[in-house]
């Protein structure tokens, strides 16, 4: 590797790295499988690159923060589960909240709710 003179550095700084939210109704270790895996395969593949963190719902009892796989995981809790959608009270602050945090956010569907809250709230910055 060939010295880099300091001009050559000011025309590409270090960048941090990106940070990405996934959002989605369920999450490990509640359930084995499906989009959870396809998350857990997601994040894993890019942590040299991204910084990930990871919202989904939790049952009543269990830890709103956990770590799965070296990755933050933060529950909201809900409240009920209606035909597979966690009805989640909080859920919508708690994206609104991470996302103002995150350069992305990955909705990952199905989920309903992160569907209205998607065109109620990011109409205009989603791609």
């Amino acid at each position: 590797m060939s010295p880099v003179s300091a001009g050559e550095a000011a025309q590409h700084p270090v960048r941090a790295r990106l940070r990405i939210l996934h959002a989605y109704k369920v999450y490990l270790p509640d359930v084995e499988g499906g989009v959870p895996s396809a998350i857990r395969a997601l994040t894993a593949r890019m942590a040299a690159r991204c910084q990930s963190a990871i919202l989904a719902t939790r049952r009543w009892g269990t830890p709103r923060t956990i770590i799965v796989d070296d990755i933050p995981v933060t529950r909201s809790l809900a409240l009920m589960t209606l035909r597979s959608l966690p009805l989640a009270p909080f859920y919508p602050l708690a994206l609104l909240a991470r996302a103002r945090k995150a350069d992305v956010v990955a909705l990952h569907t199905p989920f309903p709710l992160a569907d209205v809250l998607t065109g109620l709230y990011f109409p205009r910055r989603c791609a």
